[in-house]
């Protein structure tokens, strides 16, 4: 839009341009070979077959945001919505709806509440549970607001409860999930506010959540000073590996609390990640892969050792997904896999 000088209304400028596409915020694999995923501003999913080679992708009404996250529960794909909070069930194995949020029926909203966006509207961590049917949505409000709050959504009943910011840590947001054998949650936090909010918190935390109760049960500072947990997962040891930005790695214990390992791993650049970052994965070999910037990284559970796996020579913005034997993750718009078996 465009006023001229002297004139009292705006006219419009039309035109026409290439771009190299929308960036990827997010990855999920389907559980039978596809692997889907989302793109921001404007909010667009697409579908990767493989076999096929073919990708397929649709916008959702139009829709600005992103879906910053998703996860695979019950063979549905869940993906929580940037900044309303809306929960999207997505079967892609049927016909797309691009529909306006909530007016669809593939995807389709399953949960929505007014308090979301003042609660996780950034959605930064996504989790399927280990019981197979409920679906967590973690994060920091949209805007102005410190804290965040944990959706709990059942994916057969399609109850919810929601645990506000007084129930969880009133002045961080929830950053990271993972979920222990027992079902217990391991949440790792950021003290950053949301868009123009201001905290006094000054160390990001791991804490536990008992999946009986919904209470926080213990708490733990594993990088003193650290603002941000950026990811969390639980090692085939049951340890709880993660990363604290900007290059921190640890490994703390959920029993003891216990932090058995510290490091500054800075070899393959910094960490990475979208809005909601996702970057660490077990793969087929046991082993824990890691997403950096520049390199993917493979962490050796128990002696917690690493090494290089892979520099692509672009970088790693978005990921991360182990599927058929391939580690799939994104570079700004583009789709990359790399073979785990070289």
């Amino acid at each position: 839009m465009v006023i001229d000088a002297g004139a009292q209304d705006p006219r419009e400028v039309h035109f026409d341009y290439e771009s190299g596409g929308k960036s990827i915020y997010s990855l999920v694999a389907s559980g039978d070979g596809v692997i889907c995923g989302a793109t921001g501003i404007p909010l667009r999913v697409f579908r990767f077959d493989p076999a096929v080679g073919g990708i397929e992708n649709w916008g959702l009404g139009g829709h600005g945001g992103h879906i910053n996250q998703w996860a695979r529960q019950g063979g549905k794909l869940y993906g929580a919505v940037y900044s309303c909070g809306s929960l999207m069930e997505y079967d892609h194995t049927q016909p797309f709806t691009d529909a306006a949020l909530g007016a669809g029926v593939n995807p389709k909203r399953v949960h929505y509440a007014a308090e979301a966006r003042d609660l996780y509207g950034r959605p930064h961590a996504v989790l399927a549970h280990p019981d197979g049917e409920h679906l967590l949505v973690g994060g920091n409000p949209a805007r102005g607001l410190v804290g965040g709050g944990l959706l709990i959504y059942n994916t057969v009943t399609t109850e919810a409860r929601i645990l506000g910011r007084e129930e969880l840590v009133p002045d961080q947001a929830v950053m990271a999930l993972t979920a222990l054998p027992d079902g217990d949650l391991i949440v790792g936090t950021a003290v950053e506010a949301a868009t123009g909010g201001t905290t006094t918190a000054t160390q990001a935390l791991v804490y536990r959540i008992s999946w009986a109760t919904k209470q926080v049960i213990a708490r733990w500072t594993p990088i003193p000073d650290a603002k941000t947990v950026a990811d969390l997962i639980v090692g085939p040891d049951g340890l709880v590996y993660g990363l604290a930005r900007p290059n921190h790695f640890f490994v703390l214990s959920p029993e003891t609390g216990e932090v058995l390992h510290t490091e500054q791993v800075t070899q393959y650049g910094s960490i990475t990640g979208m809005q909601a970052p996702r970057t660490m994965a077990t793969g087929p070999d046991g082993g824990i892969y890691v997403l950096y910037r520049d390199a993917i990284a493979r962490f050796e559970p128990g002696t917690f050792a690493h090494r290089e796996v892979a520099r692509p020579g672009v970088p790693i913005t978005a990921g991360i997904v182990i599927d058929s034997g391939r580690i799939y993750f994104g570079s700004g718009p583009n789709l990359y896999s790399y073979t785990l078996d070289r």
